[in-house]
C-alpha cells in the first residue's frame, strides 16, 4: 500500500480519503468489519451534527427536551455534558480508527479526542459573546472529563481489539 505523508502534528495519513491505514487489509479479509467501519464514520458525522443542533438551540435561547430534562437538577446538565462529549468522543475516534498524534516525543493523543477537546474549548468560550448564554467552567470539567473516560475506553478498545486485529495476515 503507497502511503502519502501529510505532516499535521507528525500524523501520517493514508491515501486521500482514508483514514484507516489497514483499510485495504480489512476490505479483504473482513467485509463486514470493513461497512461497520464505514457505518461508524456515518454515525459519529450524524452524532456531531446532533451536537451542533443542540448549541443552536441553546445559543438562540429555544427549548428542547433535551435541556428541560437536563435542568430538573443542577448536577443533570453537567452529567449531560460529560455523557455528550464521551460519546462524541468514541465516536470520532473510532471514525479516525484510533489514529493517534505525537505532541512531542514522548506524548501522544488520539486525533479524535484532540479534535473533540478543541471542539469543546471553542463553543465554551464563544459563549462569552451570546447573550442567551452563560460561560461556566463547570461546564468545561464535565466535558473535559468525559472526553477523559472516553479516550481511556478507546485506549482499550484499540489496544485489546484494533491493535492486535489491524496487520493480521498483511504481508510486511
Amino acid at each position: 500500500m503507497v502511503h502519502h505523508k501529510q505532516q499535521f502534528l507528525h500524523l501520517e495519513i493514508a491515501r486521500p480519503g482514508s483514514y484507516c491505514p489497514y483499510a485495504e487489509v480489512v476490505a479483504a479479509q473482513r467485509p463486514l468489519a470493513w461497512y461497520l467501519y464505514r457505518l461508524s464514520q456515518v454515525a459519529a458525522l450524524g452524532f456531531f451534527f446532533f451536537v451542533l443542533w443542540l448549541i443552536y438551540l441553546a445559543n438562540t435561547g429555544q427549548s428542547s427536551i433535551f435541556f428541560k430534562i437536563g435542568s430538573s437538577l443542577s448536577f443533570r446538565d453537567k452529567l449531560g455534558h460529560c455523557v455528550l462529549y464521551a460519546l462524541l468522543t468514541f465516536k470520532v475516534n473510532a471514525a479516525f480508527c484510533y489514529k493517534q498524534v505525537s505532541l512531542g516525543k514522548r506524548f501522544s493523543l488520539y486525533l479524535g479526542t484532540l479534535l473533540v477537546f478543541c471542539f469543546s474549548f471553542m463553543e465554551e468560550m464563544t459563549q462569552y459573546f451570546i447573550p442567551t448564554r452563560t460561560v461556566e467552567c463547570w461546564d468545561l470539567i464535565a466535558n473535559t472529563l468525559g472526553i477523559t473516560l472516553s479516550t481511556c475506553l478507546s485506549w482499550w478498545i484499540d489496544k485489546t481489539w484494533v491493535h492486535k486485529k489491524k496487520f493480521k495476515g498483511s504481508a510486511a
